[in-house]
């Protein structure tokens, strides 16, 4: 193995580290550097060789959860002629399944007391949002450009709340279909698209 590899493999043991004692049950404002490098089996100053401190890890969990759900939506554009809200909400919580560990660190953060980590999420909020309300233009034509950025901004916020009851479903070891169905009901509403 490279050098280049051993290092790009040690970040992803941090990163695959912090996921680890979130799912745990721990808050990521409360885990030390010194519990990631340990669980990743590093010394602390290895950490300081892929990242400066808590808050840069938390930043690139932050890219790794962006590119997650551009993965996942590019695969449901590959498979669909035409998307709709319903199809793309339930397969974003359908993704937690694989990714509770990110999906939880996500909603933690998003009241973080870093508010560079909370600036990053809401950004990529924001950019899920245009986003998807760009795919639903190509569905809907009828519709306004503003209702359907509206539409799309207030579905992603319905999404992010829907995580929390599907994350809580899961930990229950209950069936979550009634969370999406919920997501779906309640966007519909919003919206009237969905029918």
């Amino acid at each position: 193995m490279s050098r280049e590899e051993r290092k790009r493999q040690t970040r992803k043991s941090l990163m695959d580290s912090a996921l680890g004692l979130i799912e745990q049950g721990q808050h990521f404002s409360n885990i030390s550097l010194r519990e990631v490098a340990k669980n990743a089996g590093v010394v602390p100053t290895s950490f300081y060789r892929h990242f400066q401190d808590m808050e840069e890890l938390g930043l690139n969990l932050i890219d790794e959860f962006s590119v997650l759900l551009r993965r996942v939506r590019s695969e449901l554009l590959a498979t669909k002629e035409t998307l709709t809200l319903s199809a793309l909400l339930t397969t974003y919580v359908d993704t937690l399944d694989a990714n509770t560990a990110l999906f939880t660190f996500i909603q933690q953060c998003r009241t973080s007391e870093h508010l560079e980590i909370r600036n990053a999420i809401r950004q990529e909020l924001q950019g899920m949002s245009g986003e998807l309300a760009s795919e639903l233009r190509v569905s809907y034509p009828s519709v306004s450009r503003q209702s359907l950025t509206q539409l799309s901004q207030v579905a992603v916020h319905f999404l992010m709340d829907a995580m929390v009851d599907a994350l809580d479903q899961r930990a229950q070891g209950a069936d979550q279909s009634r969370v999406v169905e919920r997501l779906v009901e309640q966007v519909g509403l919003l919206g009237g698209l969905l029918r």
